[in-house]
């Protein structure tokens, strides 16, 4: 995954190796961090960046967030990062893989967009007949 501040590219990893350096610097479990990600402080996300960037100890880079991005470039590259994290591989395996994740459509739907894959159709049609 790619993200870009003030014109300069950076790479951020999705590898299970960044989602352990996550989990211990929160000490929380990845899932419980995706969760709380909408209760989070800006500084909580930056460290999150910064940890897939391989930029923890970088300074300039942090500064260069606060500097560049609005909390809406920041919220939405964590999501991301969250997402691409728990769901890896080409479209077809990340599709199977939402699939089988246990929660509700409107959940998988809303992990699809931010992976950039095409949301499911929902049924507008009560699934229950009386």
């Amino acid at each position: 995954m790619f993200i870009k501040i003030n014109g300069n590219e950076y790479e951020l990893s999705t590898k299970l190796g960044i989602s352990v350096k996550i989990e211990k610097k929160f000490k929380l479990p990845l899932t419980q961090v995706l969760e709380k990600i909408s209760s989070a402080e800006i500084n909580e996300l930056v460290d999150i960046v910064t940890i897939s960037a391989n930029k923890i100890n970088d300074g300039n880079f942090k500064k260069e967030i606060l500097d560049n991005w609005d909390y809406t470039d920041l919220q939405s590259a964590v999501q991301e990062l969250l997402a691409r994290l728990m769901f890896s591989g080409d479209d077809e395996e990340v599709k199977t893989k939402i699939e089988k994740y246990p929660v509700g459509e409107k959940q998988k739907n809303l992990i699809r967009r931010m992976l950039g894959i095409s949301p499911e159709i929902l049924s507008e049609q009560p699934t229950d007949v009386e």
